[in-house]
């Protein structure tokens, strides 16, 4: 709305209205209620101007303004000056109308002080307000008159994708005649440039309109450089320029913004025809002003725009902050000024004579060849103290390093006495080559310092590559770079290793960018594989286990020693997966032998058999308790009498029954499926009960009696982690096989399971009894649980795979939601937890038949849940202070802390574990191909 110009239609531009037309509508707003409109305007907020405005739009253009702008009625400069932004945004509209269509009332309007007004509006009061669509409209046109004006030719303005003519036509000299104006109008330009960079838009539109201002102010800057050498003089002299550059260039999160001031600044600093050389010093551009001893050239001119600027600018890219990210184009700028700077001496083969041209190129030499070492040593002592900001596993690349590897490079191509000076080691310390081969290409992680940052510093392929053709660049024509890199690539290569992989890549067995680790499948293991996955994610389960002390002897046999070996490797590894041939050797069937590999068990017999085997490893020791603590739960079996029974001198009727109970402890729950549209059916089943009456009277051995009862079973006491196997397989009767339920069964992310339990039970009863309606179900962090794993079988009966989908993260933060993986074997991946229904209940699917008809065919779907676990939301609360407390833990016993944020691990297994993952390293980097290209 800010954009859309004013209805240019008074008495000169169309007939005279009847006095019918000149009472409608749009004329009566126009021009009664005018005044009336613009206060509303300027005195509304937001979302109230902008319909306004658009309002505004519509209507014919105010007689009385246009007039008055129309005849430059004395006073009009001042009125724009004092206008509001709205009212001023309209004026200027007009004006901008007016000077396109009326050449006579252009000159008038310039020779009536035009530019003066619009200058002085544009650098007035009224831009120190936040930035806004209307300000950013406003600018645009005040910007495009100035260009108007200084080039005297309405169809060269800053939209132009070229402004080689608007520089050609630009006259600064006939509107700005002294030099207070020109400093007044550049640094105005630098000033809005400068708001414009610092400014955060809160809306597209105000992005937009920012962007569009930017590229008109530097369209216009770079003309009016190119067109009056006097713009470039005094930018030089511009207080804080460097912060100038830092602001516009760097601090600035508008990309667009950034590049274009970067081709801007490029434009300035080089002009192609070569006629610069005598009117700019040649001095030490840090010396402001001082021109003396520099021949033909007086004490109030500056250096050359090329080495002032890239003075400030090499300055400026040695002073990034590490972790910037919007330092790409101030490092591109300084490169494309570094290579234009190696043609300065062409600019200088003109018309002097010999002596005096030599005499200069002489100067330029030292000033430039001063600079470049100076920005060097500065760029060198920042690569040094720059802290590694790039993650294995990560593809955030280090822009500040890149940006000064690249520049590194540039000065030394051009100045090749800084590869003597940088690049071998010497008295003072390690030189530049020792320092890119060791500290940003091969360096790499230890048992103490394998953090995702910890070395080397170039991790990912752009910095590789920058790192190696700068060491290229160092050694060329330097024979100590050379026989110290030798020396270093010697070292590198002698050990004597063999791979025995042909075609070996090791980038091929790094673990999946999601930071997790798979395991193998040795041919019928998946159930093994996805049910571990689980185990491993249970944070108090994996800690109690890696905790869990061990006998000196015969670790290797140790079910345990291998529980926690594995579970080592799945926290610490680098690697794709984690073996698990060892982990299969140590655990026997009940007759002792190691399970076959390649038939297929049940993972929920396997679940179980596990469990059994580790109480008897915890047993009588500090976790004896571990599997209760975590998967734990108790239900109970009761016998509710429905007639009334004396037992002893007491008397049950059926507001209180007998009742006799017996607990039970449990791992796992499990639920019917078959004919089940969702879990919640199958738990009301579970704790349903039967009744027992006529000839299958329970006999209460309390009151010596058979009644009739109820037989039901009901949770007591539920676990932190609550596990329910639904049971997807059963015998069939009529087939006389095993077979397995395809049927639809859904289950909730977050489940209470109060209904369940026999308070909650008992409280729906009591109500019931006493007549008061079913109260609500109380929600509660001991009742709720969240789903966090779905453990799934596809195929039949016979035949199958196992894999995982596990919820890793969420443990309360609420920052931290949690993201949803797939585990499957080796292959571990992102999920999208939205497509669980499709993926995981099971049930019929449709799929279009095989002779192209648009037919659908229903097919059961082979893959579907077969465990669940669900999170107590208690335990997820408590998860997060167990963590702080196992890094505390990890400190104290000078284990190093997880990466992962998961559990000190024993310092054996942690060896042996980074021992694998630094040769995995170390190939890495020597089978990188930016090294073999090297």
């Amino acid at each position: 709305a800010a954009n859309r110009d004013v209805r240019m239609t008074d008495g000169c531009s169309k007939p005279r209205c009847s006095e019918a037309d000149e009472r409608s509508p749009h004329d009566i707003l126009s021009q009664k209620y005018f005044d009336q409109i613009f206060r509303l305007l300027e005195a509304s907020s937001g979302r109230v101007s902008a319909q306004v405005w658009d309002l505004v739009g519509l209507l014919p253009t105010n007689d009385d303004m246009l007039s008055s702008l129309r005849r430059l009625e004395p006073g009009w400069a001042d009125s724009l000056a004092a206008a509001g932004l709205y009212s001023l945004l309209y004026k200027m509209q007009i004006v901008e109308r007016l000077m396109a269509e009326d050449a006579e009332w252009r000159e008038r309007f310039v020779a009536s002080g035009g530019l003066a007004a619009v200058l002085q509006v544009m650098l007035g009061v009224v831009f120190e307000a936040e930035s806004s669509t209307q300000k950013n409209a406003c600018l645009a046109i005040l910007l495009k008159l100035v260009s108007t004006i200084l080039t005297a030719d309405p169809c060269v303005t800053p939209e132009d994708e070229d402004n080689v003519n608007m520089a050609d036509a630009i006259t600064l000299e006939k509107h700005l005649k002294s030099n207070d104006d020109v400093k007044l109008f550049v640094h105005g330009l630098m000033k809005i440039l400068a708001k414009m960079a610092t400014a955060t838009p809160a809306l597209h539109t105000e992005r937009e309109g920012g962007e569009k201002v930017v590229q008109y102010a530097v369209k216009l800057f770079t003309a009016c450089a190119a067109a009056d050498t006097r713009v470039l003089r005094y930018m030089f002299e511009f207080n804080e320029l460097e912060g100038w550059l830092r602001t516009t260039l760097l601090l600035n999160r508008n990309q667009s913004i950034r590049l274009s001031v970067a081709k801007g600044i490029l434009r300035m600093a080089w002009k192609q025809d070569g006629e610069w050389h005598t009117s700019f010093s040649l001095v030490d551009p840090a010396n402001k002003g001082d021109g003396a001893g520099d021949p033909g050239v007086g004490p109030s001119s500056c250096p050359h725009p090329l080495l002032w600027l890239l003075s400030c600018l090499l300055s400026l890219a040695s002073h990034v902050e590490a972790g910037s990210t919007t330092c790409g184009e101030l490092f591109d700028l300084v490169n494309c000024l570094l290579i234009k700077s190696g043609h300065l001496p062409e600019q200088f083969a003109g018309d002097e004579p010999p002596g005096t041209r030599a005499e200069r190129i002489d100067r330029l030499e030292k000033t430039w060849g001063s600079m470049l070492d100076s920005a060097g040593a500065r760029l060198q002592a920042r690569m040094y103290n720059h802290a590694i900001f790039e993650e294995r596993g990560s593809e955030v690349e280090d822009r500040v390093l890149l940006g000064m590897l690249v520049t590194m490079q540039s000065l030394v191509m051009l100045r090749p006495a800084l590869r003597h000076e940088l690049g071998p080691s010497g008295p003072k310390g390690p030189g530049l080559v020792k320092f890119i081969y060791c500290d940003c290409l091969f360096d790499l992680p230890t048992v103490e310092n394998h953090h995702k940052c910890g070395p080397p510093m170039c991790k990912m392929g752009t910095t590789r590559t920058a790192g190696f053709e700068l060491l290229f660049t160092l050694v060329q024509d330097s024979k100590p770079a050379y026989n110290e890199l030798l020396a270093l690539l010697t070292v590198q290569h002698s050990k004597n290793e063999v791979r025995p992989l042909h075609g070996y890549r090791p980038t091929q067995l790094e673990k999946a960018r999601c930071g997790f680790v798979g395991m193998r499948n040795l041919g019928a293991t998946c159930y093994m594989n996805s049910l571990l996955q689980h185990l491993f994610n249970v944070h108090e389960f994996r800690r109690g286990i890696l905790q869990a002390p061990l006998e000196q002897t015969d670790k290797g046999g140790s079910l345990m020693y291998q529980l926690q070996s594995l579970f080592g490797y799945l926290q610490e590894s680098e690697k794709q997966f984690a073996e698990t041939w060892e982990m299969c050797q140590v655990y026997t069937d009940y007759d002792g032998q190691p399970i076959n590999t390649a038939v297929q068990m049940d993972a929920d017999e396997f679940f179980n058999m596990l469990f059994e085997k580790l109480e008897s490893c915890l047993k009588g020791t500090d976790q004896e308790h571990l599997l209760q603590e975590c998967f734990g739960g108790k239900v109970v079996n009761q016998i509710i009498c429905k007639e009334e029974v004396k037992v002893g001198d007491k008397v049950y009727g059926l507001d209180n029954p007998f009742k006799s109970e017996r607990e039970e402890s449990f791992y796992t729950l499990s639920l019917e499926v078959k004919h089940k549209r969702s879990i919640l059916e199958s738990l009301e089943l579970f704790v349903e009960g039967e009744v027992l009456e006529g000839d299958n009277k329970y006999f209460c051995e309390e009151a010596n009696c058979k009644v009739s009862a109820v037989k039901r079973v009901c949770v007591k006491q539920l676990p932190p982690t609550l596990i329910l196997h639904l049971k997807r397989f059963e015998f069939d009767l009529d087939l006389m096989k095993k077979i397995k339920v395809n049927d639809s069964c859904e289950f909730p992310i977050v489940l209470n399971m109060e209904p369940y339990t026999r308070d909650g039970i008992e409280r729906r009863e009591r109500a019931q009894r006493e007549g008061r309606p079913a109260p609500p179900t109380p929600r509660g962090l001991d009742t709720e649980y969240e789903l966090v794993g779905v453990l799934v079988h596809t195929g039949t009966s016979d035949s199958g795979h196992y894999y995982s989908y596990i919820k890793v993260g969420g443990d309360g933060a609420e920052e931290d939601d949690g993201m949803w993986y797939l585990f499957n074997d080796t292959q571990v991946e992102a999920f999208d937890d939205d497509e669980i229904p499709a993926a995981c209940y099971g049930g019929k699917e449709y799929v279009q038949d095989a002779d192209g008809s648009c037919r659908a065919q229903a097919k059961s779907r082979t893959y579907s849940a077969y465990m669940l676990l669900y999170r107590q939301r208690r335990s997820m609360a408590a998860r997060a202070q167990a963590k702080e407390a196992d890094v505390k833990v990890a400190k104290a016993n000078g284990v190093a802390p997880s990466i992962n944020g998961g559990v000190p691990v024993p310092q054996e297994i942690m060896e042996t574990v980074w021992s694998e993952n630094i040769q995995l390293l170390r190939d890495k980097l020597v089978f990188d191909p930016a090294y073999l290209t090297f």
